[in-house]
């Protein structure tokens, strides 16, 4: 479940968390899941596990502590941008894009550190590329969780 993105700053997103959290404890169907395990007794139990993820770093405010604020909150997966260029990177919307910041680099390995999945979902090609080459996820994958379109089969 998405808690934050390019507009909302670290309170917002602490505050949504926080409210995301009493509404999934109050019905029986649902269950924070912060783990494959957790998401896989979920499923066997019939009940829907909700991850949460943040679809920019622009909550962190620049601030890579946040990182492990946020993981601590429950926040598993983050894109390091969102479709335009940040202070991480660029954005897959960007006509010239020249990949990952060095304040992005910092945030991969920040998000290493704590276990978070970076999602190059929305993130443009060269960001891809350098994540590729050498900042990689904690599982070491290059995960594109729901969107990369490039182009239109014929």
């Amino acid at each position: 479940m998405n808690v934050g993105y390019v507009p909302h700053s670290a309170n917002d997103v602490t505050s949504l968390l926080a409210s995301w959290r009493e509404r999934i404890a109050a019905d029986d169907r649902l269950q924070p899941a912060v783990s494959v395990d957790d998401v896989d007794a979920a499923g066997r139990a019939g009940d829907v596990a909700v991850v949460f993820d943040l679809e920019d770093s622009g909550p962190l405010e620049g601030e890579l502590d946040r990182v492990g604020h946020f993981y601590d909150l429950g926040v598993r997966t983050m894109l390091p941008s969102y479709n335009n260029r940040n202070a991480a990177g660029g954005g897959c919307l960007d006509e010239v894009d020249e990949g990952l910041t060095a304040y992005g680099r910092a945030l991969i390995r920040e998000m290493n550190a704590v276990g978070m999945v970076a999602d190059g979902s929305h993130c443009g090609a060269p960001y891809r590329a350098g994540h590729v080459r050498g900042f990689r996820a904690a599982a070491d994958l290059q995960p594109l969780l729901h969107a990369l379109g490039v182009g239109t089969p014929p």
